[in-house]
């Protein structure tokens, strides 16, 4: 800083100084922001003058019309404009405020609003836009713009509201229920509200109670009851809550395992979306429809709505869809499908990218699935490491989560790649903890537990809860098969064929097996069977001898070999000193797409200099100069394909 200050700094033409101290305020920068700050009309020849410099100033396009200070530069600016000119502060964010709020920029005119400490102004706006910045997912920068308003603004009835959405959206329970509270108490003694503007304040609390206690796991029949009456009462221009609402109601029929009940009011909430031009939540809405035909089977009807929504967003937002961490859900949610598939180096693409996109404010959940899908998709390319990585990742992404099932969640699907990785002990450990009566039939929330838990006795040969389980898996094939949801009856029908296999019953275990398959083949499923492990393809080859559905046995079988070859080349290759962290993974599955650092900047919504840190990073650990001999060292040593 010293050095920054008298050989930098001190050495510029006053005029230039008072440029550079003024604008200093200012996260980025065009030549009429600056006039508008500085009250000059000279500021694109100094920004170029800068530019030419080099004086600590980056062009952030390419037609270098806007420009940042380097982080430290800008420091140093702030501190020297702290010391000799306080009083100018108030009035330089004051006027990039204005500009900002005239020219569209509305989160940069809050800010500075708050930074001139013109509270009146900040809460107009916040108010004003509370609705939009939480449909781009802003509700972490909602809160701490709230927090920064004085007590008697921020006790405002339509923040107050504005507050329990984003304590909804980020958590804590706790601050929830406290966020909901004050948010009823302040509509109901606001006396400044006209009796419609009440009316629908009152509504729209009610609604938030209701989606609330479905988020925390309550999807009871009153609970479904109190959303549906809560919807019919809800006025005719709240577009988003009725959304919003709609969703949380699909959610709790699907928590119900009410499949049909699901699709149609998520159909319903994504045609009032798209109604109201809300992109966002059509996004929203779409991964979970498509989640949905997951669970129904249906493949390929699932990856042609994520692609649709790739396109969309796409055609919407342009470029700047990268910026939105929702557009990441339908990469993402594609990626699982090609997962399985098992078209393993599309799916990684779309899994990295997704996860890039969706890894910033706004994600919400989706950040957490990609890692758990890539935890996955490393484990069956063989590499543990970056398996365990990843599964770690979303273990620690789950602790921040405000739904208390999301840490549930993420253990079973730990507790499944603890048994990929033949890590017997550590799954065993989890079900001393987590056991539960393998002859209780479990509700619909509760299935992915027992399978896991199943799974687990498997491994185990535990022949006691084994017998247990038999009758139980007959009732929810049964409870399935009523509901329409084949995919999941496709891995009943497997678990349970590896279930009768398990107890010395090879000639009942087939009968499972072959309604497994013949349910399976249409839509393609691979993984499914692949990722079950050396018994199930015991009995493939035992289905193959005895002509049950060949062709699509052979392709299973095929995909299992090559797995095992990938394996054992994997293990045979020469082990790197220091392995690959997960964001260095992902950067150079990115690298192997021919994608620019740029590029790769703008994807992982990072700075160009901190992507070429870590492609350094992958050089000095590959051993090699250049990105052609990473990607090829890279995929010598199999960890890209």
């Amino acid at each position: 800083m010293d050095y920054l200050v008298e050989e930098v700094l001190n050495q510029q033409p006053d005029a230039l100084q008072d440029f550079l101290l003024q604008t200093s305020i200012l996260q980025r920068m065009n030549a009429p922001l600056c006039n508008a700050v500085t009250g000059q009309t000279d500021s694109e020849a100094r920004l170029e003058q800068l530019a030419r410099a080099n004086l600590f100033i980056a062009a952030l396009d390419d037609q270098r019309q806007w420009y940042r200070y380097h982080r430290l530069f800008a420091e140093v600016l702030r501190n020297r404009l702290q010391r000799t000119q306080p009083a100018a502060i108030p009035t330089l964010h004051r006027r990039a405020a204005d500009w900002c709020e005239r020219h569209g920029w509305t989160a940069e005119a809050i800010a500075h609003f708050l930074n001139a400490a013109d509270h009146t102004q900040a809460a107009r706006l916040i108010d004003q836009n509370a609705r939009a910045l939480l449909k781009q997912g802003q509700a972490t920068t909602l809160l701490e713009w709230l927090n920064k308003l004085p007590a008697a603004l921020a006790a405002a009835p339509q923040l107050c509201v504005a507050r329990a959405w984003a304590r909804l959206l980020v958590g804590p329970l706790d601050a929830l229920a406290a966020a909901l509270q004050l948010a009823e108490s302040a509509v109901a003694a606001a006396d400044e509200l006209t009796d419609a503007d009440q009316r629908a304040l009152t509504a729209e609390v009610h609604a938030l109670r209701v989606i609330a206690t479905v988020e925390q796991g309550d999807t009871s029949a009153a609970v479904v009851q109190l959303a549906q009456q809560a919807l019919r009462n809800l006025p005719a221009d709240s577009p988003y809550l009725q959304s919003a609402l709609a969703t949380a109601l699909a959610l709790a029929h699907r928590a119900n395992g009410n499949v049909q009940a699901a699709v149609a009011t998520f159909s319903q909430a994504q045609i009032i979306a798209d109604q109201h031009n809300d992109l966002f939540s059509h996004l929203l809405i779409n991964y979970e429809l498509a989640e949905l035909q997951i669970e129904q089977g249906q493949l390929r009807q699932a990856e042609a709505r994520h692609r649709q929504a790739i396109q969309l967003a796409a055609e919407r937002l342009g470029p700047g869809a990268r910026h939105i961490a929702l557009t990441g859900a339908a990469q993402i949610g594609l990626g699982k499908v090609l997962y399985e598939w098992n078209e393993l180096a599309a799916a990684r693409q779309h899994l990295a990218q997704g996860y890039a996109i969706a890894d910033q404010p706004g994600g919400i959940g989706f950040p957490r699935s990609a890692a758990v899908a890539l935890a996955h998709l490393h484990q069956a390319l063989g590499d543990e490491d970056a398996a365990t990585a990843w599964m770690t990742r979303a273990e620690e992404m789950a602790r921040g989560a405000p739904r208390p099932q999301v840490a549930t969640e993420i253990a079973l699907h730990k507790v499944r790649l603890l048994l990929k990785q033949g890590q017997i002990d550590g799954a065993t450990a989890w079900l001393r903890a987590h056991g539960l009566d393998m002859t209780q039939v479990p509700d619909y929330s509760g299935e992915a537990h027992y399978l896991t838990l199943l799974r687990v006795h498997l491994a185990q040969h535990e022949r006691t809860a084994l017998l247990a389980a038999r009758a139980v898996m007959t009732v929810l094939l049964q409870r399935a098969q009523t509901q329409q949801r084949h995919g999941r009856m496709i891995e009943l029908y497997t678990l349970q064929a590896l279930l009768w296999q398990a107890l010395g019953q090879t000639e009942e275990a087939l009968r499972p097996l072959e309604y497994a398959l013949a349910a399976a083949e249409p839509a393609g499923y691979l993984r499914i069977f692949v990722d079950e492990g050396q018994a199930l393809f015991e009995l493939l080859q035992l289905a193959l001898a005895r002509k049950i559905k060949p062709g699509y046995v052979s392709r299973l079988l095929a995909a299992g070999k090559v797995e095992q070859e990938r394996l054992a080349a994997q293990q045979s290759a020469q082990p790197l000193v220091e392995p690959l962290t997960a964001r260095e993974l992902e950067i150079l599955t990115l690298l192997a797409n021919g994608l620019s650092n740029r590029a790769l900047a703008e994807i992982l919504v990072i700075t160009i200099g901190t992507v070429k840190r870590h492609v350094m990073n992958i050089y000095g650990k590959l051993g090699v100069n250049s990105r052609t001999q990473a990607i090829a060292k890279a995929r010598q040593l199999r960890l890209i394909d």
